[in-house]
């Protein structure tokens, strides 16, 4: 039996110095997990890989890993393509790069990616439609991070946040791929309805006006949202004269 062709890949990274990424506080990771989850619930064959910069990890977020990585994203004849990126901006004699690892002021050339390297390869996307979402803190300012990562390509979706705390701009595209950010007149979730959704959650934003779905939530979607699973096991407040189970 012939293998299902991908419907779309993802490369989900969590990178040094992004906030919720540490031993002690691993939401952004857990929120990338549901990410991933969310798009692989949409029934349609997807190929998600999610790189982490927590020590011992089996996918590190290092610069060979990442590199990588995203060639492979890049290369991959997919309708749809994801890359979410978390981490820290760094200013080397005027380029930006993203941090990816340790030594990464003493030895740049080994623990940085330049968001200008990063660019040309998402210019050239084989994916028909591309969504890159860049949550991280540092040097700059989010325009001009978005100036030296935009692709100018009216197909690709480009946010990018600096939030003061957490990654809200990363909860906002769970959010909108668990149905926050459908589309009423087609009832999936565009790269218009997208674009629109982070855009509202984000400082600067390379919008798109597409309307070629990026995914759709199976049917019942409040009863599969990955964000509602964790709830499961919460304990629910008894109502008055409600005994206490035994």
């Amino acid at each position: 039996m012939p293998a299902r062709q991908l419907e779309g890949a993802a490369l989900l990274v969590a990178g040094h110095g992004a906030p919720g990424v540490g031993a002690f506080d691993a939401s952004a990771v857990h929120t990338l997990g549901q990410i991933g989850e969310a798009l692989l619930a949409t029934g349609s064959p997807w190929n998600v890989r999610r790189l982490t910069a927590t020590i011992g990890d089996r996918y590190p977020a290092d610069r060979k890993t990442i590199k990588r990585s995203l060639s492979a994203l890049i290369d991959e004849p997919v309708r749809v393509g994801v890359l979410v990126l978390l981490g820290e901006i760094i200013d080397l004699s005027g380029e930006l790069a993203l941090v990816t690892g340790a030594e990464a002021h003493d030895y740049p050339e080994d623990a940085t990616l330049p968001l200008g390297w990063i660019r040309e390869r998402l210019a050239n996307a084989k994916a028909q439609h591309l969504v890159v979402a860049l949550s991280a803190c540092g040097r700059g300012s989010p325009d001009r991070w978005l100036g030296a990562l935009g692709t100018q390509r009216g197909h690709h979706v480009v946010a990018v946040d600096a939030p003061a705390t957490g990654n809200p701009m990363i909860d906002a595209l769970l959010a909108g791929l668990c149905g926050d950010a459908l589309d009423p007149q087609t009832g999936t979730v565009t790269m218009a309805s997208l674009s629109k959704h982070l855009a509202a959650h984000s400082r600067a934003v390379q919008a798109s006006s597409i309307d070629e779905t990026v995914a759709q939530p199976p049917p019942l979607a409040g009863l599969w949202d990955v964000r509602h699973s964790q709830l499961a096991n919460r304990p629910r407040p008894r109502r008055a004269g409600e005994l206490e189970d035994l």
